[in-house]
């Protein structure tokens, strides 16, 4: 909005009584303007002087679509009219505002909307227009400003015609509809009184578009948020808002209708694209990717204003996220470099679809080798799951060389790997799962580690812990880490896109006494090959043992299967289905994945019951419980199975060096597993009754020991407590 403040807001070029301007400290600091400096102007004193004037050049057109209200803040030491104009365009325009309070600061503004697109180049301050200078005549001015006016019409209300282009996409009536303007409102209410407004109905395509053309491209420096009154039909929806760049493509917001039926407003903000300025073209997709033709749309009153929406409202926080520069900033605590460190717009999407990043300047001069970007915890990171640390870089340079380090506490341990190639986002997986029981708490980033100049500008983002794939016990519903949350229901009619909902157990008995469960529901007008599937944040990982375990509960003899797959189908997807034998009944179903190639690497796990079956017009509910991927279990294995496994004896318990084992007859192999069921270790006992095991290496915590005899048969286990 600044043309000069006269501090560090320096953007006008003068021209005219340029000699009369100079910048002073502010003579009257007051609560109307404590700005530390200001601009002087001695009015040119003599006959012939009455129009004497300050005249800011733009050389070029001047943008008055958004920003057209010309204000300046004016100390004057007289009575007398300030003259305000802008000219250079077709016919000029001026306003004279009276001056009535001297001797103090007073802001003064005229509106020069209806200048849009007149082409005029320079604004023009006359200081006692119309009136000689005189000797000592100085005027004080500051924070010289064009902004928007805090009302901005709407773009389009369809009063009495249509402002924009609006058309079913390329024309295109058979796919993409019709649309209708201005026709009579219907269904007025508070939000929307008009009389006019414009209805669209959907074409035969599931990504149905509307599409507007402006007259001139949109300015979202200032006003990034576009605002509609939608009235959906009786089912809401969603609709998404596109703007289309020549240049950048489409950036689209979505919203959600929350009153169906009715009128209401849709914010839609698209402050992370303010930078692109040739914004020209509007699309609506109502309902996208659902086929709905002829379903009727109507919208009113879109119009451009500031940004009010607050895109992270209601977002949880991720706790193995570090820093994401958005809505996932949940550990804002930068020791080292903080100052070299700043949010802004994503560079360059093609990698990264991250609308923010981190840009990071990377100090320049000898001895600036070792300058970086560290973040400090209130403690150190659990690893014993999440010790994979995923930062994601943008270089001006290859071959960058980074450091990642663990410090504080006395700790210092680190990692390096090299970002091979410039201007392209490059992921970093950095392996720390030998720094388990760290009491390091603060992790650092050397970007261009030991360079002798320093100096660039680098972008990161996504700064994360993972885990180094899923084995073992991957879902037990207990505790956070142990649940996989985010099962979504497809082709499953009332419940699509709905998640699995962690429930309790309805029948705490025999294999499985877990308080909490999966509950999988199939709609009763669920469609064929209706399931749920799990976008898992790291690989799968049998290591080895391609098998994958749950425990089912079902109310009839029905099948149950378990799919292994990854988007884009880089390899192809492994299904695996069973039936299950017994019912409302909970039994393990194991399912093997041999043919899964070695180098396979699997992200989604997918989940169907009755895979060829349709609802049958009411809805069937299955649970699901401890899902293991390879070897290892959720819970004790066979601990409810009478009379086949003892309990093994450990002293001493809690321990911290060693512990011994005990009373194990007929166990050939020891194998001790943490808490989400992974394997750990395994001992050879060869048949001994006693034997010790050493755990000084191991973080806190619980660990089971099961063992088993020469033929693999669970006979005897145990808990421990490392300290």
């Amino acid at each position: 909005d600044v043309i000069d403040d006269f501090d560090c807001n320096r953007n006008a070029t003068y021209a005219g009584d340029l000699d009369s301007l100079s910048v002073i400290l502010n003579p009257a600091p007051s609560v109307d303007n404590n700005s530390p400096r200001v601009g002087r102007y001695a009015d040119v004193a003599g006959n012939g002087t009455e129009y004497a004037a300050l005249v800011i050049d733009y050389e070029n057109a001047i943008n008055l679509s958004v920003r057209n209200q010309f204000s300046l803040k004016l100390w004057a030491p007289k009575a007398g009219n300030l003259l305000l104009k802008i000219e250079g365009g077709v016919g000029n325009k001026e306003v004279a505002v009276p001056v009535t309070e001297i001797n103090k600061w007073v802001e003064y503004s005229v509106d020069f909307s209806d200048q849009v697109d007149k082409g005029h180049k320079k604004l023009v301050i006359f200081f006692n227009a119309g009136q000689n200078g005189a000797p000592g005549d100085v005027y004080y001015i500051d924070d010289i400003k064009l902004k928007a006016s805090a009302v901005v019409p709407p773009l389009e209300d369809f009063q009495g015609g249509v402002h924009l282009g609006w058309q079913p996409l390329d024309q295109n009536n058979p796919l993409h509809g019709n649309f209708s303007a201005p026709t009579a409102n219907t269904t007025p209410n508070t939000v929307n009184s008009s009389t006019e407004v414009g209805c669209y109905s959907k074409g035969a395509s599931p990504f149905s578009t509307l599409q507007a053309f402006a007259p001139a491209a949109f300015d979202l420096s200032t006003l990034s948020q576009f605002n509609l009154d939608v009235l959906s039909p009786a089912g809401g929806g969603t609709v998404t808002f596109q703007l289309s760049s020549a240049t950048q493509g489409n950036k689209e917001a979505v919203a959600t209708i929350t009153t169906p039926g009715a009128w209401e407003t849709l914010s839609f903000d698209f402050s992370a694209f303010d930078a692109i300025t040739d914004f020209q073209e509007i699309r609506l997709i109502f309902n996208a990717g659902t086929a709905a033709a002829g379903q009727s749309w109507c919208i009113d009153n879109l119009r451009q204003v500031a940004t009010s929406v607050n895109p992270c409202l209601g977002v949880v926080a991720i706790p193995q996220i570090i820093d994401d520069f958005e809505c996932q900033r949940n550990h804002t605590s930068i020791f080292y470099g903080a100052a070299d460190l700043k949010v802004v717009n994503n560079p360059n999407q093609t990698n990264n679809p991250s609308l923010k990043v981190g840009e990071y300047k990377d100090p320049a001069g000898a001895g600036t080798g070792y300058e970086g970007i560290g973040y400090e915890f209130a403690a150190a990171p659990d690893l014993s799951l999440y010790n994979q640390l995923q930062v994601q870089v943008y270089a001006p340079f290859d071959n960058v060389p980074v450091l990642f380090k663990i410090q504080g506490n006395g700790a210092n341990i680190e990692r390096r790997d090299t970002l091979p190639e410039k201007n392209k986002w490059y992921t970093f997986s950095i392996d720390f799962s030998g720094a388990v029981g760290t009491a390091g708490n603060q992790l650092v980033l050397f970007i261009n580690e030991a360079s002798a100049t320093g100096g660039g500008t680098y972008y990161v983002d996504n700064i994360r812990w993972r885990r180094a794939g899923y084995n073992g016990c991957i879902g037990d519903n207990e505790t956070q880490t142990t649940t996989v949350g985010n099962f979504t229901y497809f082709n499953n009619g009332t419940y699509d896109g709905q998640t699995l909902q962690v429930v309790a157990n309805p029948l705490p008995a025999t294999i499985n006494t877990s308080s909490k469960v999966l509950k999988y529901v199939q709609a009763g007008n669920a469609g064929i090959f209706s399931g749920a599937f799990a976008q898992l944040d790291a690989n799968i990982d049998f290591k080895s043992v391609k098998t994958i375990k749950t425990k089912v509960l079902m109310d009839h003899i029905g099948k149950f299967t378990m799919k292994v797959e990854v988007f884009g189908n880089a390899f192809p997807p492994v299904e695996i289905t069973l039936d299950n034998t017994k019912v409302n009944e909970w039994e393990e179903l194991t399912f093997n994945f041999a043919t899964v190639a070695d180098n396979a690497t699997y992200d989604r796990l997918t989940v169907l019951v009755d895979i060829t079956s349709v609802g049958a017009g009411s809805d069937v509910t299955t649970y699901f419980d401890d899902i293991v991927i390879g070897a290892g279990a959720c819970t004790t294995v066979g601990v409810f199975t009478p009379g086949n496994v003892q309990q093994l004896r450990i002293s001493p318990n809690p321990a911290s060096e060693y512990i011994r084992v005990e009373n194990f007859e007929d166990v050939a192999r020891l194998e001790v597993f943490n808490v989400y069921g992974q394997r750990i270790s395994t001992i050879n006992t060869a048949n001994d009754t006693r034997t010790e095991i050493g755990i000084s290496q191991l973080p806190a915590g619980v660990y089971t020991i099961n063992g088993f005899s020469k033929q693999g048969v669970l006979v005897g286990n145990a808990k421990f407590v490392k300290q």
